[in-house]
């Protein structure tokens, strides 16, 4: 790519810097690019930043929403499982 710096994300990814799977990571990585977005001096580089930005902030999201459901399922299922502890299985005979 003709000696040209990778961009600090890419960089940090390249280095094995560990994925983790959590908004703050992602919002992390949102504003590098926003900073890189900034500073970009050509259109195509702050567009492709602006992208990355909004790619990563919706990952954040996303996760947030996930992390929320994944709670509630638990909670719910711990609900069941103590209401069935404490009154058995309710079954109806005829």
């Amino acid at each position: 790519m003709g000696g040209a710096q990778s961009p600090p994300i890419a960089t940090d990814l390249r280095k094995g810097t560990p994925m983790t799977n959590n908004a703050a990571y992602y919002r992390d990585l949102a504003a590098r690019a926003q900073t890189e977005a900034d500073e970009a001096t050509l259109d195509n580089v702050r567009d492709r930043a602006l992208r990355s930005a909004a790619a990563f902030e919706t990952m954040a999201l996303q996760h947030e929403r996930t992390a929320k459901r994944r709670i509630e399922r638990e909670n719910a299922a711990d609900s069941n499982a103590a209401y069935q502890s404490t009154n058995g299985s309710i079954t109806e005979h005829h």
